[in-house]
């Protein structure tokens, strides 16, 4: 039972993380950026990754994306 989990894991992990990466550049591309004061010292596309990946897996911290829109408030 194990080596058929194991064997799942695989193309689930595959394709989990092209789903992480497609996000993240959607992010790029709507020129969004993560609060750089949670992830101090890390490169902008890294730091998006790590958010989109705990966004997927359910954190429901409330983050501070810039650039949304163009009212100071957004």
């Amino acid at each position: 039972m194990l080596t058929a989990v194991l064997m799942d894991l695989a193309p689930f992990l595959t394709i989990f993380l092209i789903f992480v990466f497609v996000f993240s550049m959607i992010i790029i591309i709507m020129e969004s950026d993560i609060d750089p004061e949670d992830y101090a010292g890390i490169p902008k596309f890294i730091r998006i990754m790590i958010q989109t990946f705990r966004n997927s897996i359910g954190d429901i911290a409330i983050i501070q994306y810039g650039k949304w829109g163009d009212d100071e408030n957004c």
